[in-house]
């Protein structure tokens, strides 16, 4: 199996399973099997008289009710009750505010801010090539604050990686990204973080993608629920890690072949990943330790299926009176889930035959581990309004551009001569020197064009006549031109003109067809470090941990912790990490012993530390009894958030210290208390800081 087979037998060995890999006998080979400690049992089969969709279906509780919502045909379906029995016979709502080609598939009530969120499976450029069930996917984000009468999208929050390639014309082979959708929204709320599980799938070009042609992966971004108003704030897991972006970032696999479905049983303690035959288990969200995907012969007939606790009605943890439901085709039945050993079959992962760019083991097969940075790209799409062109000529959406980021739709200027234009501005985010594309849609009828940008000529005359397209769509092929390399020294618009230079002797007219210009730029920078940290000091050393001030030392308290001893002793900081660092999350346990019998006394964590002069605070402070968020810049401390807080010497307490650009969040065991907006310090190391105070500290994790 080549290089891919390597990262899923290290994922075994790492895990410790006890499997038998292969057993060779002549020319046989025996499929892998594997002790897993639980079972899952479906009850007896319901026939259901609502739903009807074509998506997973959501759940969630506000105001005393319980929602569903559901995809039907593209139409946003919502159905409400005090009893589920009740959504039988309740209102059946169309929700307006989603865009036509969405699917809506999860939902969240954010108790904190009287909001719903719903996350939607979004597809567009369908028949792609003469091959049907052709497309590209992605998921995004809606919001509702008037219970789902309407939604206003937030925007796309997870996509492809290779979300900046188009169709044929850039990829090599016969397999093109099929993109990220078929997704489970699961809501942490204990954690603060919600996920998104989606389903990564590769297609070939030469068949049905729902047939034979289709290849796919389980990967998973998350985001603060504080944060879900904000689309950038999804990041995706990447080896390890949570510091890809969720839109066009790297993600790792975490069981190939999955439309997971994925809950938390509360009677085993586990997170369950579950598919019509298939099943993995985890331990960890933050870790994602899935076990390999198994068989499961229990689920053999359900598809983007839910599961729902019948006692709680929530859809994240399940416990032993619970659903499995099916609105597709209009069926649930009970779930159960019990501590028995069950023999299964682990699933060979599959892969395609060909090494496509994934920067994964497994997909892309020249993938050394470590991926280059990607240059910066700005895809600009020509749905103007242009500003100026030639009297008579128009402009229509009437057409389908093959492979378009456009959902689909191009272009078309119907210019009829030698020396028609169209002159508009192009906003260019960023100043530099860029290598430019043009994306265009080909054809018979089509003819030549100059451009021109500020009023000099950039690149050759380019023809998009084609009489007979490699992989037509209504007649039309697709092409991408190298336009060479242009520098805008400064930011903002610039003047792009389209001139119609020609035709060719056979085409039958002038016309223009446009999809997308992209600017890539010439020159990358290299990222930030990854912030990663994990230390329970268990070792009984704090190697690598700078102090400044008091008594730091490894002690016992139960297990090793670090400790801060001198009571007396002011501003004293334990540090650690990389002045670099400029996004992050920092959490810690947090124990006092005693505070100084003086009131100015406290204890908590830094972050974007670079000096004792310059650094965020996040501190439990005894004098007035709050929480407190603070800044010191320039060796002078400001307040930027506070709260009266209830903190008791000799309790354990789980801090968390967010710094995303220039949001700040205080939270304290799992709920958040405090937050902030200050653009004052970007990077630094991180802290556990103790004021006159004998304070323990533990579990100090940074991601």
């Amino acid at each position: 199996m080549r290089k891919r087979m390597v990262g899923f037998v290290a994922l075994m060995i790492a895990l410790g399973l006890v499997v038998s890999l292969f057993t060779f006998e002549g020319n046989q080979v025996e499929a892998a099997t594997a002790n897993t400690p639980y079972k899952t049992t479906m009850g007896a089969l319901t026939t259901m008289t609502w739903g009807g969709g074509d998506a997973r279906p959501g759940f969630a509780t506000a105001n005393g009710y319980l929602y569903s919502v559901w995809g039907r045909g593209n139409a946003f379906k919502m159905r409400k009750a005090t009893t589920y029995a009740g959504l039988e016979t309740a209102t059946e709502n169309t929700v307006t505010g989603m865009d036509a080609a969405d699917w809506v598939v999860g939902l969240y009530y954010d108790n904190a801010t009287s909001t719903f969120y719903v996350t939607a499976h979004m597809e567009y450029d369908y028949f792609l090539g003469s091959v049907a069930a052709n497309h590209y996917r992605k998921i995004k984000m809606y919001k509702s604050t008037d219970n789902l009468a309407t939604v206003t999208k937030v925007g796309d929050v997870v996509t492809s990686d290779n979300s900046d390639i188009h169709g044929y014309v850039d990829y090599t082979g016969n397999y093109y990204d099929f993109g990220a959708g078929d997704h489970n929204f699961y809501v942490d709320e204990a954690g603060g973080y919600a996920y998104i599980f989606y389903a990564h799938a590769w297609a070939d070009l030469r068949s049905n993608a729902f047939a034979t042609g289709m290849f796919k992966s389980e990967r998973v971004a998350r985001a603060l629920i504080s944060q879900l108003g904000d689309p950038n704030a999804w990041k995706n897991f990447y080896y390890g890690t949570w510091t890809e972006p969720g839109r066009g970032g790297n993600a790792s696999d975490l069981a190939n072949g999955s439309n997971g479905y994925v809950f938390y049983s509360s009677v085993i303690g586990k997170y369950l990943m579950v598919y019509n035959n298939t099943i993995a288990s985890a331990t960890s969200l933050t870790l994602q330790d899935w076990t390999p995907l198994y068989t499961n012969t229990d689920l053999t007939w359900f598809y983007y299926a839910s599961a729902l606790d019948m006692d709680t009605f929530s859809p994240y943890i399940i416990g032993s009176n619970a659903i499995y439901l099916e609105l597709t085709r209009r069926r649930s039945a009970p779930l159960t889930v019990t501590n028995t050993t069950t023999t299964r079959t682990v699933i060979d992962p599959t892969y395609p035959t060909e090494s496509v760019p994934d920067n994964n083991y497994g997909w892309d097969w020249n993938f050394t581990g470590t991926p280059a940075p990607k240059p910066l790209t700005y895809v600009i799409s020509y749905q103007w309004p242009y500003q100026t062109h030639t009297a008579g000529i128009g402009f229509y959406s009437d057409y389908t551009v093959p492979y378009s980021v456009n959902y689909g739709f191009g272009m078309r200027m119907t210019s009829t001569a030698v020396g028609d234009y169209v002159q508009l501005n192009v906003n260019v985010p960023t100043a530099g020197t860029y290598e430019l594309y043009s994306y265009n849609a080909t054809g018979p009828g089509a003819g030549d064009f100059q451009l021109a940008i500020d009023g000099a000529n950039q690149g050759s005359t380019v023809s998009l006549f084609e009489a007979a397209p490699a992989h037509p769509q209504n007649g039309l092929g697709y092409k991408k031109t190298s336009m060479g390399t242009v520098t805008f020294a400064t930011a903002g618009n610039h003047t792009f003109k389209y001139t119609v230079t020609g035709k060719n002797a056979a085409s039958t007219g002038y016309q223009l067809y446009f999809d997308v210009i992209k600017l890539v730029k010439t020159t990358t920078t290299t990222p930030p470090p990854t912030p990663v940290l994990s230390e329970n000091f268990e070792t009984g050393s704090a190697s690598g941990w700078t102090t400044t001030g008091g008594t730091w030392a490894v002690v016992t308290d139960g297990s090793k912790v670090y400790q801060q001893s001198n009571s007396a002793a002011s501003d004293t900081h334990a540090l650690k990490g990389n002045t670099a660092w400029t996004n992050y999350t920092l959490s810690a346990k947090v124990k006092v012993d005693s505070f100084d019998s003086g009131g100015y006394a406290g204890v908590g964590l830094d972050a974007r530390y670079s000096d004792a002069n310059n650094y965020y605070s996040f501190q439990y402070y005894k004098l007035t009894g709050q929480l407190k968020i603070q800044k010191k810049v320039g060796g002078v401390f400001a307040a930027l958030a506070s709260k009266n807080y209830a903190f008791t010497t000799g309790n354990w307490y789980t801090m968390k210290a967010v710094v995303n650009g220039g949001n700040l969040e205080y939270w304290v065991n799992g709920n958040l208390e405090l937050s902030a907006t200050d653009t004052s310090l970007t990077a630094g190391e991180i802290g556990l800081n103790a004021h006159r105070a004998n304070a323990k500290f533990d579990d100090v994790v940074v991601q």
